[in-house]
């Protein structure tokens, strides 16, 4: 069936929606603030109309279904830090505390106690999905659910790959997930267009275009189920809607 004007810019609109609430979501659940960049000419969209009729729900429009993912697309991950980097010999030490790492001089007269880390740029998906599991929204109905999250460690399990000088050991992983996740009866409601993920990364280590052991990057954001997800990462690229950079700032 061919798509009018119409049709298409209510998909367009309803994407961006989406993108916005998985946005603040991620900053808000992981204790953070945000600017969340390339979305800023709808920061003025107003909610009230629509949480009015939600008065007595507390958890109207946050709803979060969370995937059960097999271990290998997260937690094995943790269980194997030692190997998450070409550039350093272990990764454990800075993925403890939830992702935060380890926490910083405590003794110090420069920093309150508990209060800072030694966090790692790539764990953002790591503190993100520590974070969802004491989300007071959360539900076990996929069908009502106004999100629904893929936690896969993206950032984690490209560490171990990226400088590969093969694409089939970098695409490995991101191809099983893809399969794995478009094939859940979650899945079918909207073809994907209400889940989101979270990648620890910059956008163009996930972008690959090109079959090419010589160009970097895997094409996690490049797949066909990909398009259809909501993507937020440390640094986004300029030209895709379905993507958005999330820079945080500690408060």
């Amino acid at each position: 069936m061919k798509k009018t004007k119409a049709s298409s810019n209510n998909q367009h609109r309803l994407r961006l929606l989406f993108l916005i609430v998985a946005s603040f979501l991620v900053c808000f659940i992981a204790l953070y603030g945000c600017y969340v960049y390339g979305l800023a000419g709808f920061s003025y969209l107003s909610a009230s109309a629509y949480l009015g009729s939600f008065k007595n729900d507390a958890c109207a429009g946050k709803y979060i279904f969370v995937h059960q993912l097999p271990p290998k697309f997260n937690f094995d991950l943790l269980r194997r830090c030692e190997t998450l980097s070409y550039h350093m010999k272990d990764m454990c030490v800075y993925l403890q505390n939830d992702g935060f790492g380890p926490p910083m001089a405590e003794n110090s007269s420069i920093f309150e106690a508990g209060s800072w880390f030694a966090t790692d740029q790539f764990s953002l998906e790591v503190i993100f999905h520590s974070r969802m599991k004491r989300y007071e929204c959360l539900t076990n109905d996929s069908s009502s659910a106004d999100a629904l999250y893929v936690p896969f460690y993206a950032a984690l399990e490209a560490g171990r790959n990226l400088e590969s000088q093969n694409t089939t050991v970098r695409d490995k992983a991101p191809m099983e997930l893809m399969d794995y996740i478009s094939s859940q009866k979650e899945w079918s409601a909207m073809e994907g267009r209400d889940h989101f993920l979270v990648a620890g990364r910059i956008a163009w280590d996930f972008r690959r275009s090109i079959d090419d052991d010589t160009y970097w990057g895997n094409k996690l954001m490049n797949l066909p189920q990909s398009e259809q997800i909501t993507m937020l990462t440390i640094e986004s690229t300029t030209y895709h809607e379905n993507e958005a950079g999330a820079i945080c700032e500690q408060k």
